[in-house]
């Protein structure tokens, strides 16, 4: 029978006969097995293993849902008229287990139900055997649709409230917010089976919940303009549109958004979303595996780490893969995002107040470490060694050291040659070190050794970077007291020093640094030798 002989057939016995004569009567035989009068019966010893939150292999034989649901495997336990179904193969097969072993006769009825009574639900003049098949012509919800959702048909058995009427039957066991909620066509039966709407409206590791309004038009009620309906009154025909909201339209500073987003259900690949902030498009990172993922099939997972951004970005050298050093409020050591509100949410969030501290040193000790990119806080570490000796001046021999007398300063984190390359950062690269460079001196920094040479600020001096507090910068470790050259011979007591460089030693043999605090000055190290 066809949805719209159906339909008539449905209107015809709903406003010429009573809802009590629209079943069999008692004295009445069922013509056809349906689930609701024998089968579930007959699979009431299944239900020890398949049901429950998690049924044997997925399937949940204790429902007439569960029973056509796809299993673990993605495949349908019964598919109306296939003999080929999974249940009768499984309990047809020769030498079948005892758990899978039934009477003869009970497979007869499982069959003649499954073939030739299209997996009814149950036996009725009103309603067909496809009466809760989504996948038959005749499920429920597409002949309402042939109705044009005129509901009245409905409660005129069922009741105005839906909660069984004349009927006796309520349309709430299923709909329990009634069936014209949003969740009797969007609710778990849909959910369960495209798992991408799953995943996004249920959240997870990675990020918040999305609201519908994020990839739909979420109208106000069922009638509203573009959803049943178009704006003539005529239905509104399948698929439904996709119309992304602002998530998906988000981009970074500085932008690298290509178009706006897009759904496209033919395009290369099909089925796909391109464009999308939410999953790295906006990024431009060559590092990423799926920044236009697509909607189904799913396949490979396309939202796991690395799929958006690389891990790590290729922005951040390819050494840069400890996450939690700088976006500690986000994510573990481990790579688990702890706080999903913070992830994808439009912005890139760092430890503190984001600046330079975010990754290395303290927000109250200042950006040079300790701590270092590893999280080490002892001078003993590379990573850590003499920073705060240098931009602190703790040693008392001059003015605190610029960052950029040793490195290049960033003026943003994206800024070339910060992120982008590997570690260890670079030690007197071009372009810093003017005070190191000073009077022709041209300084080396030893990784292996942890030394430095030929810098100005250590004189001849080859200092170890992790050697602090060792008499590695004290008077006489950078030149002699005096100096051994023909001008300072005479001159042999720290106090005599000031009778030359009056602004940059007192007369008790004290390097004189002043300003205030945060602007210390001394003309001690300073790459310029001070005499009046």
């Amino acid at each position: 029978m066809g949805v719209r002989a159906q339909v008539a057939c449905i209107i015809s016995l709903v406003l010429s006969t009573s809802c009590s004569k629209a079943r069999p009567q008692d004295d009445q035989a069922p013509t056809c097995v349906s689930y609701k009068d024998e089968v579930a019966r007959l699979l009431t010893s299944c239900a020890s293993c398949h049901s429950g939150a998690t049924p044997a292999a997925g399937y949940d034989t204790t429902s007439y849902l569960g029973l056509l649901a796809p299993g673990s495997d993605d495949t349908a336990n019964v598919v109306a008229g296939e003999a080929r179904s999974r249940l009768l193969e499984r309990l047809g097969a020769p030498g079948s287990d005892a758990a899978h072993s039934v009477p003869a006769a009970t497979l007869a009825a499982l069959g003649d139900w499954v073939v030739g009574c299209r997996a009814s639900y149950l036996e009725s003049s009103i309603h067909p055997p496809g009466l809760l098949d989504r996948t038959s012509s005749e499920f429920h919800a597409k002949t309402l649709r042939a109705l044009r959702y005129d509901f009245a048909v409905c409660a005129r058995c069922h009741g105005a409230d839906f909660r069984g009427g004349t009927s006796g039957v309520a349309c709430t066991s299923c709909h329990q917010q009634g069936p014209n909620d949003c969740s009797t066509c969007h609710g778990d039966l849909l959910l369960a089976r495209s798992p991408a709407h799953r995943k996004h409206l249920a959240g997870g590791a990675l990020g918040s919940p999305l609201d519908c309004g994020e990839c739909h038009r979420k109208p106000g009620g069922m009638g509203d303009e573009g959803h049943m309906f178009l704006a003539d009154g005529t239905l509104d025909p399948p698929p439904v549109e996709v119309m992304f909201g602002a998530w998906a339209a988000r981009d970074l500073d500085p932008a690298g958004r290509a178009g706006p987003p897009s759904f496209s259900a033919g395009g290369v690949p099909a089925n796909s979303c391109q464009n999308m902030y939410c999953h790295g498009a906006t990024l431009g990172d060559p590092a990423a595996t799926h920044t236009t993922p697509v909607w189904s099939p799913l396949g490979v997972d396309q939202a796991a780490c690395g799929s958006c951004h690389g891990t790590p970005p290729a922005s951040h050298g390819s050494n840069r893969a400890e996450c939690v050093t700088c976006h500690a409020p986000v994510v573990d050591a481990a790579r688990h995002i702890t706080t999903p509100a913070l992830h994808l949410d439009g912005k890139v969030t760092l430890v503190g107040d984001g600046g330079c501290t975010a990754c290395h040193g303290t927000a109250a000790g200042g950006p040079a470490p300790p701590r270092d990119l590893g999280g080490m806080t002892s001078p003993s570490g590379l990573g850590v060694g003499a920073h705060a000796s240098h931009v602190n001046a703790t040693h008392g021999l001059g003015a605190p050291i610029a960052c950029t007398e040793c490195h290049l300063m960033p003026t943003r984190a994206s800024s070339p040659g910060h992120l982008d390359s590997d570690t260890p950062a670079e030690v007197f690269p071009v372009g810093a070190g003017m005070v190191a460079r000073a009077r022709g001196a041209t300084p080396v920094w030893d990784r292996g050794s942890a030394t430095c040479a030929g810098n100005y600020c250590h004189g001849s001096a080859t200092p170890v970077w992790t050697h602090t507090g060792q008499s590695e910068a004290g008077c006489g470790s950078c030149h002699a007291v005096p100096p051994a050259t023909a001008i300072h011979t005479g001159y042999t007591t720290l106090a005599t020093c000031s009778f030359c460089h009056p602004n940059t030693v007192d007369t008790a043999g004290n390097i004189l640094v002043t300003g205030p605090a945060g602007a210390r000055v001394s003309k001690h190290i300073n790459g310029v030798v001070d005499v009046p």
